[in-house]
């Protein structure tokens, strides 16, 4: 059997409640769609590589709380989820959302 490694470290500290929990989402809500070709078939070019805008109707946030947090992908054997660790966490909050999502 082979070794457990970790993929992920994350740590999430949340602060303080928020009054408003759509003025968290005031700027549109924009995903990076990123899935890389398996090794060998062309890795410089990604089978997917496009900015998405999510787009959300009747949206209600409850529970929305702020706070701090880190996330971490280490280098593992075999895996390459630390090329998408993430540079910098500017802002983030912890929230309950329910929407009818059009994509």
């Amino acid at each position: 059997m082979a070794p457990v490694s970790r993929l992920a470290e994350a740590c999430v500290t949340l602060r303080k409640p928020v009054a408003d929990g759509l003025s968290l989402l005031s700027c549109p809500t924009v995903l990076l769609r990123y899935f890389p070709k398996p090794v060998g078939r062309r890795p410089d070019k990604a089978a997917v590589d496009e900015l998405a805008m999510s787009v959300t109707d009747n949206l209600t946030v409850t529970g929305a709380r702020t706070g701090t947090g880190e996330l971490n992908f280490p280098e593992t054997n075999g895996e390459e989820l630390h090329a998408l660790a993430p540079r910098r966490i500017e802002s983030g909050s912890a929230t309950h959302c329910r929407t009818q999502l059009a994509i």
